[in-house]
């Protein structure tokens, strides 16, 4: 085993609200390198049991931290090479989501965040050696991508509660997701399932919209990605707007996925997949007929996929998402509106 680095002498904060429209790579890697968050005493005694997986941008290692036993999951990012501008926006936009959850008031269930225990209670830092560290819970379960097709009824139920859950959660701290699907959402070792990976995020602005420019690179997945977000509409100054509605979006989508074991809207390009939602959206509930689901289930993910799911979402009991009956079974009394 090998030890992973220790903190840089000379910290400087992350900038926050770091927006920009059509940044450079150059101008955006000299915002990553200049990352560093919980300034305080060194870090040291961390070693390396196994390599868990390779993001985008870095590898996730399972840690331990030797004077504590404890694992974790480390991510751990190179920041003293040049990287592409949409890498460095992913990386800054986790690591802004990934603040906003540590310094919440409120608790944030089923979402992966930083861990809340561990020594010196920091949770990402650099090295002299010149990376990045970002540590958070270890999920030992895997991901949803290996319970495709594999659920039970109760199973799912309880599933699409604590994704509900984690979801709006998130919503209310002003983050959008914008990239949820079976692959970002682990399961811990009880067997709960977390929302991971926020390098796709984005943040709603004052007026509750995502504002992006048309020539920005997003990161989302097309078999989940809301019609929205594949469309190229957007106004003469060539910015775009859209709302949380993306992310209920792609949770039907998912669930879908978990339910046929196959990703369901489907395209060559994003022309060929634009051309094949409204169809698809005509055979959801056949679909779901096929594979023996429940009404309430077939409903919520028709509602979720709806070109109105603001005016749905209205429609339900207190305007909440979670509020319907088929949830409230599920999440009551631990976790109440």
């Amino acid at each position: 085993m090998r030890t992973i680095g220790t903190t840089s002498s000379n910290p400087i904060r992350l900038r926050k609200g770091f927006h920009t429209r059509r940044d450079s790579a150059d101008s955006l890697h000299w915002e990553v390198t200049r990352l560093h968050l919980n300034p305080s005493s060194r870090v040291s005694g961390w070693s390396t049991n196994s390599l868990l997986g390779e993001g985008t941008y870095g590898q996730v290692y399972l840690v331990q931290h030797t004077a504590t036993g404890t694992e974790y999951a480390m991510k751990v990012v190179p920041i003293d090479r040049p990287m592409p501008a949409v890498i460095c926006k992913g990386l800054i936009n986790e690591l802004l989501a990934l603040e906003k959850m540590s310094n919440s008031r409120h608790a944030v269930p089923f979402v992966l965040k930083p861990s809340s225990d561990s020594p010196a209670r920091r949770w990402a830092w650099q090295s002299t050696q010149g990376y990045l560290h970002i540590l958070t819970e270890y999920c030992p379960g895997g991901d949803l991508r290996d319970y495709k097709g594999q659920l039970s009824a109760a199973t799912l139920r309880l599933v699409l509660a604590e994704l509900v859950i984690a979801i709006d959660n998130l919503h209310k701290m002003g983050i959008v997701h914008h990239d949820i699907k079976p692959d970002n959402v682990l399961v811990d070792m009880k067997g709960h399932c977390l929302l991971a990976d926020y390098g796709g995020a984005k943040f709603l602005s004052d007026d509750g919209t995502v504002n992006l420019n048309i020539e920005e690179d997003v990161m989302s997945t097309l078999p989940y990605a809301a019609p929205e977000i594949l469309s190229e509409d957007c106004d003469p100054d060539g910015m775009k707007y859209y709302d949380e509605a993306v992310d209920w979006w792609a949770l039907g989508a998912t669930i879908l996925t978990l339910v046929t074991g196959e990703e369901y809207f489907y395209g060559s390009t994003i022309d060929n997949l634009c051309d094949n939602i409204p169809r698809l959206l005509e055979q959801v509930r056949s679909t779901l007929e096929n594979y023996h689901c429940c009404p309430e289930l077939i409903d919520f993910v028709e509602s979720l996929l709806s070109s109105q799911m603001k005016t749905v979402v209205k429609a339900w009991p207190h305007g909440r998402i979670n509020s319907t009956r088929w949830f409230l079974e599920v999440i009551k009394p631990t976790y109440t509106l």
